[in-house]
């Protein structure tokens, strides 16, 4: 409401709010009515529109970095966030204040009338109204869940993208990875470009594309890319670079992420010499995060919160496990994951596990926690009151030839770094865009 003073009481005020505290609402009725209140302009930039089960984000932030590098001004929305709410919209690389979301919140709140909105439906229509005022030359926005019902996809893409899909919110999505893939394939527009990233491609998506005459792009088919000693290369069947830095983030997700910059030339012309720095600059805190401290073990963060992405983070702890060392992990997941598929895909390189519960409302207690444990049928396992705790232990106990992991959720990372400065440190540097 108007009278509310600051971003946390509004943000509280919007939770309290929620009639379904204890489960996700999809649905587009509500969005698409405020927005018929809202007196929106429809953009004329492109809007590119981002679902997947994992890589939304690597993807979102490497099309931010090539663009910024070529000079453009983007607008982006993503979510959740790490640290800071203002996180969730970045304008020509900087987030909105507080002011600014809390008045998007005031117009919201007075347009929306007799409707109650979810949080994702406030945050979504809060993050479009700052995009608004703006004069931007591109929005790349993520879908939340899914894609058919998710509030982002009130929003026509000019280019949809499909980063890749796994099991994950099945009880909201379906329980096969063809009922998934056909939820993401909602973002699909007529005749409109789709770039999918997804191997192998599910017949959902081939299907909806096929349905809607909307011209499909394949990695591996359309797109691909190969990895050699000092670098990558990336070909389509029109353009290629053939020595690519090495990226901070997956190499998929980026090459991913070309395909669209290639659809978008000529709306938006980009340079080899802007490809170049944008790949080399793109950065996201804790996807599979290094960090290497002095008088510290190597620490390795990574917000991956289902099994196929935590699949990834094993197969690296795999490369970088030498003699002699033990990895000691720190983790958390919320109650409406896969717990027990997460911990399995974890077990054959993790040494020593620290074991807390998440303090947020949909974070797996510890008889949950517990219960997972005794079902991966998992050894040399610890319980702690809380992360912080959890995190010192293994820190004190580690050596220096260990790895100190810190994954399971956004909220486990976050946990952690908000007791470990610096941590957080090194986490909110890599959040930081270079302004253009």
């Amino acid at each position: 409401m108007s009278d509310q003073q600051t971003l946390a009481q509004w943000l509280a005020f919007i939770t309290a709010s929620n009639p379904y505290p204890d489960t996700v609402v999809l649905g587009l009725a509500r969005v698409q009515a405020v927005i018929s209140r809202m007196g929106w302009s429809p953009p004329t930039c492109p809007v590119v529109v981002i679902a997947g089960t994992n890589g939304k984000g690597s993807c979102v932030a490497s099309l931010a970095a090539i663009y910024h590098s070529q000079g453009y001004r983007v607008g982006t929305f993503t979510s959740p966030w790490l640290f800071k709410y203002n996180e969730m919209v970045t304008i020509a690389g900087a987030n909105p204040s507080d002011t600014d979301f809390m008045t998007a919140f005031a117009k919201i709140a007075q347009q929306k009338q007799e409707l109650v909105l979810t949080p994702f439906e406030y945050h979504t229509l809060a993050a479009i109204e700052l995009l608004q005022q703006q004069q931007l030359d591109v929005w790349l926005l993520e879908v939340g869940l899914g894609g058919r019902l998710d509030a982002v996809n009130c929003f026509a893409a000019d280019v949809a993208v499909i980063t890749s899909v796994a099991l994950d919110h099945m009880a909201y999505l379906g329980n096969t990875r063809e009922d998934i893939a056909a939820e993401k394939a909602g973002i699909l527009r007529p005749k409109r470009p789709v770039v999918c990233g997804a191997l192998p491609v599910p017949a959902a998506i081939l299907n909806h594309a096929t349905q809607l005459s909307s011209p499909l792009y394949l990695r591996d088919s359309d797109f691909s890319y190969q990895v050699h000693a000092h670098g990558w290369q990336w070909s389509s069947k029109k353009h290629s670079y053939l020595d690519l830095p090495l990226p901070c983030l997956a190499i998929a997700n980026v090459a991913t992420a070309l395909m669209v910059i290639e659809l978008l030339v000529t709306r938006l012309p980009v340079s080899n010499e802007a490809i170049v720095a944008g790949v080399a600059t793109a950065k996201l805190p804790a996807r599979c995060q290094v960090i290497e401290q002095e008088s510290l073990p190597v620490h390795i963060l990574d917000v991956a919160h289902n099994p196929a992405a935590l699949a990834m983070l094993a197969q690296k702890l795999l490369r970088l496990k030498t003699s002699g060392c033990r990895v000691r992990l720190v983790f958390s997941m919320l109650a409406d994951k896969d717990i027990v598929a997460s911990m399995l895909v974890l077990a054959a390189v993790v040494d020593a596990w620290y074991v807390a519960p998440l303090t947020v409302t949909r974070g797996a207690s510890q008889q949950i926690l517990s219960a997972a444990v005794s079902a991966a049928q998992l050894s040399a396992v610890t319980f702690y009151q809380d992360l912080g705790a959890a995190y010192y232990a293994a820190l004190h106990q580690a050596t220096m030839n260990d790895i100190i992991v810190i994954c399971g959720s956004f909220h486990t990372v976050a946990a952690v770094a908000n007791v470990a400065p610096n941590l957080k440190t090194r986490l909110v540097a890599a959040t930081l865009c270079t302004r253009r």
